[in-house]
């Protein structure tokens, strides 16, 4: 009884009566008294036994209860987790197609930027070109006018003479 976890006064008990009738210290009054005796010990071993039996149920079901607990906690955790690493995921996703468009946009900003560079160096160039052209033309006309002045001069001062 002991190896139950029984308590041992029940056993005690009947080993006691056991004894007590083969020392024939104390007379009991025939079969039906040590019959009644082992009864009694033994109702009250099969009641410990069933306390023992019903204690460690319901200490099975409070770890079984437990255990319940703590595995659906684990697994709420878990997919708690796993839909915050999807989120994550998905946001990644996001930010590197928006990045994507972002370095596309910056080479074709880059690319219209050196094409327009290129072409207002050749722009610069050619006003400078016609500037130059401007300057000599402008020279050339403004020899002729002085030239046109001159001989305007002269014809008056020869008209003068005559």
């Amino acid at each position: 009884a002991n190896f139950l976890g029984l308590k041992s006064t029940a056993s005690q008990e009947l080993l006691s009566a056991q004894e007590s009738a083969q020392q024939g210290g104390a007379q009991l009054s025939g079969d039906f008294d040590l019959s009644f005796s082992l009864k009694g010990t033994l109702e009250k071993m099969l009641e410990d036994m069933r306390d023992a039996r019903n204690t460690a149920d319901l200490e099975e079901m409070k770890a079984q209860s437990a255990y319940s607990l703590t595995r659906q906690s684990k697994e709420q955790l878990a997919a708690e987790h796993k839909r915050h690493k999807a989120a994550a995921e998905a946001e990644k996703s996001q930010a590197t197609k928006a990045k994507a468009a972002a370095e596309k946009s910056l080479e074709l900003t880059e690319t219209s930027l050196a094409d327009d560079t290129a072409y207002l160096k050749e722009l610069t160039k050619m006003a400078a070109d016609k500037k130059a052209a401007w300057d000599l033309r402008k020279a050339a006309r403004e020899g002729e006018l002085e030239a046109l002045a001159q001989a305007s001069e002269i014809m008056k001062e020869g008209m003068k003479k005559e």
